[in-house]
């Protein structure tokens, strides 16, 4: 489970990042919000973030790599 104090420190744009990686990028069923994603097994949103590192571009990696940073992830 993500925290939710995890999430709180994240901007809003921050949050949409991780939301559009989380709905958009890889094929689920299942959507998340700002107030579900909370729900996200650890594991599988830092397998997520990481596979998404290879589709963000090179002047955005060290934004990429604030959000992960706060969440608590390295890459």
């Amino acid at each position: 489970m993500i925290y939710q104090y995890k999430i709180q420190t994240l901007t809003r744009v921050e949050l949409g990042v991780v939301l559009y990686i989380c709905n958009e990028l890889f094929d689920t069923k299942i959507k998340v919000d700002e107030h579900t994603i909370t729900a996200y097994k650890e594991k599988a949103l830092i397998a997520k973030l990481r596979a998404a590192k290879k589709e963000v571009k090179a002047e955005y990696l060290e934004f990429y790599g604030t959000i992960c940073g706060k969440i608590g992830i390295d890459l």
